[in-house]
């Protein structure tokens, strides 16, 4: 499954955030420090998901290439 993974500073603690899909289906997982946080399965375009790390509200966004990643109203970096 192809992965996408950004290093996100929450209060001053880095935590880890990753998606795995699959292309064909879109189907895939957000895992947040190891923890599945998120699944979904068929999408035709990948779904908007709203969910939260370490208690700060974040989105995972599709593009045409993956997906972005907002946390805190700001976008991710990727690594």
């Amino acid at each position: 499954m192809p992965q996408r993974a950004w290093t996100v500073t929450v209060g001053g603690e880095a935590h880890d955030v990753e998606v795995h899909w699959a292309r064909f289906t879109n189907a895939g997982r957000i895992v947040v420090d190891g923890d599945v946080v998120e699944a979904w399965g068929f999408s035709i375009f990948g779904p908007t998901i709203h969910f939260q790390v370490a208690g700060e509200p974040a989105i995972l966004q599709p593009t045409f290439s993956g997906f972005d990643l907002y946390v805190g109203g700001k976008k991710a970096r990727k690594r």
